[in-house]
């Protein structure tokens, strides 16, 4: 019995031979297929790579996001910026903060800063 086995085993090496190749190739393109959707989600704008997870609270997210946009409008001034900053913030984002302006009549788009996780 037992060399019965290994005779039908042996005479169906081929078989057996393409069957784990196209195994393997089928997990090759799995994981590309699952590295993919981890990657770029299901839509294409950032799968689960980009779930944050912290012990921050939201109060310190939103400081320290402040403190990124504010780096962002000040890296090319002088190191007294601080007396010149709202005047490069554009109205959209002070107005996301809480601060409201007039609105000039002109203006039709204001350019936003890039996303925080870009910063």
């Amino acid at each position: 019995m037992k060399h019965q086995l290994f005779k039908n085993m042996y005479a169906s090496r081929k078989l057996m031979l393409v069957f784990g190749l196209a195994l393997a190739y089928k997990i090759q393109i799995y994981d590309q297929n699952h590295l993919k959707l981890h990657v770029f989600g299901i839509d294409g704008n950032g799968g689960s790579i980009l779930d944050i997870h912290t012990y921050l609270t939201d109060q310190e997210m939103a400081s320290l996001r402040f403190q990124k946009r504010l780096s962002w409008h000040g890296f090319k001034q002088e190191k007294d910026s601080f007396k010149n900053v709202s005047n490069r913030i554009n109205d959209e984002e002070l107005r996301d903060l809480g601060i409201d302006f007039p609105q000039d009549r002109y203006v039709e788009y204001n350019k936003r800063p890039p996303h925080d996780f870009y910063l």
